[in-house]
């Protein structure tokens, strides 16, 4: 007898263990990507191009004294603080891992699961003859593995143990025990048949997570454009404030050399007024540009995020990278090329419409009618005790067949229809 119920006991643990070895979520009904194309970040394969002609330029310390309010940066360093202290970035990186945690949510909706119930009946009722028992005493019992299908079936295994106790006096046998092994799947025909539309939801998923990864490694790139974008704007700008200052000099020179020819009478004494008017005009050339370098610090402050430099702080930024021009020979076809096959905000257009098309083919299959074919063997053991119940279960004497098939047909089949219809007007 406990041969038997536990042969029994471990096929419905093998079971389990042996379809999650052997069955994967690979799905051949999506498309595929490389990863590389979803998270690096490469750098663009250029000729070997040529330096101009540099200027010189007095080489600067990495950190300027801190008494004259200035701090110098890399250009390295300025990517290095926005990467880190960019609220914008840390929120994308969060992107990912809710699609991950989607996904597996969704590929975890094939996982086997053990079922088992327990029931106990006691009835006292009225009889009109001897041949119905009026009190009667049943217990029943089951454990058992339910598995979902890729193809959108289901499969399910069940042990049975059945106990009852009766006053029926033609009873043969009181107590009677008897016990079952039953294998059923149901799997439908038409509407959510098939690997195609049971994996949409996982397909779906995936997209949604490559497409989070895509979006996400936009968002660095352009966090990154941005930086250096700005970044050589304040260069410019206080290259040009110093350009200002040093024309207000020459102004200044300009005004002293105009008063000493005038005293000599060299010249006549318009020539001062037409100095200080250019003194005037350096003047207002050098408000500019300071207004200019503060506009460009601040955008530059609020890129990095740095707790120590906010946009309102007096702390001012110094960059510290010299710009290094090189002239490039670029093809035009080839960059059409490499724009392409790299550009993100087209890699993800094509995600969006694999997901599109993944959905318009899923709700297509809704619009079909329900057909499930149901089908179930049951292997039967009866006997005076549990013992001998089992020993005729093993036996494998009485064994029970059904089929059977459901056919549901929405009239009119309105809502799928009209959800096709909108996945269509959203693709085109």
């Amino acid at each position: 007898m406990y041969r038997v119920a536990m042969r029994y006991l471990t096929a419905l643990i093998l079971i389990p263990i042996v379809s999650l070895c052997g069955c994967g979520l690979d799905d051949p009904h999506q498309r595929h990507f490389e990863p590389k194309q979803l998270t690096r970040i490469d750098s663009m394969p250029l000729p070997k191009g040529r330096h101009l002609e540099a200027f010189d330029q007095p080489s600067r310390p990495l950190f300027a004294d801190p008494n004259d309010g200035q701090v110098a940066l890399t250009l390295e360093q300025c990517r290095a603080m926005a990467l880190q202290n960019n609220l914008d970035v840390q929120a994308a990186l969060i992107g990912p891992k809710i699609a991950q945690a989607a996904v597996q949510a969704e590929e975890a909706k094939f996982e086997a699961a053990f079922v088992s119930n327990i029931n106990y009946s006691k009835t006292d009722s009225p009889t009109a003859t001897l041949l119905t028992a009026s009190k009667e005493e049943r217990t029943q019992a089951s454990l058992g593995v339910q598995m979902p299908l890729q193809t959108g079936g289901t499969l399910q295994f069940s042990l049975a143990d059945y106990w009852s106790k009766t006053n029926n006096p033609f009873s043969i046998l009181n107590p009677a025990y008897s016990s079952g092994f039953i294998t059923s799947i149901s799997q439908p025909l038409l509407r959510n048949a098939g690997r195609r539309d049971n994996l949409h939801t996982i397909r779906v998923a995936r997209y949604n997570r490559q497409i989070a990864d895509v979006r996400t490694k936009l968002e660095i790139i352009r966090v990154l454009a941005d930086v250096e974008r700005y970044y050589w704007r304040l260069y410019a700008a206080r290259e040009v404030l110093t350009v200002r200052q040093q024309q207000y000099a020459l102004a200044e020179a300009q005004l002293e050399r105009a008063k000493r020819f005038v005293e000599a009478g060299t010249h006549a004494p318009i020539e001062i007024i037409r100095a200080e008017a250019g003194l005037a005009t350096q003047i207002e050339a050098i408000i500019l540009a300071e207004n200019d370098t503060r506009i460009r610090q601040r955008e530059l402050k609020q890129l990095l995020r740095q707790p120590d430099f906010l946009p309102d702080s007096p702390i001012r930024i110094r960059p510290q990278t010299e710009p290094d021009p090189i002239y490039y020979e670029l093809n035009p076809q080839t960059l059409v090329r490499l724009a392409e096959e790299n550009r993100t905000e087209l890699l993800d257009a094509e995600l969006q419409l694999a997901r599109q098309v993944s959905t318009m083919d899923y709700l297509r299959n809704q619009a079909l009618p329900l057909v499930n074919l149901d089908y179930s063997y049951n292997i039967s053991g009866l006997g005076g005790t549990r013992g001998a119940a089992y020993n005729m279960l093993g036996d494998n004497r009485f064994a029970d067949q059904r089929l059977g098939v459901q056919l549901v047909v929405p009239l009119g089949n309105a809502a799928a229809k009209n959800r096709l219809l909108g996945a269509f007007h959203e693709r085109a």
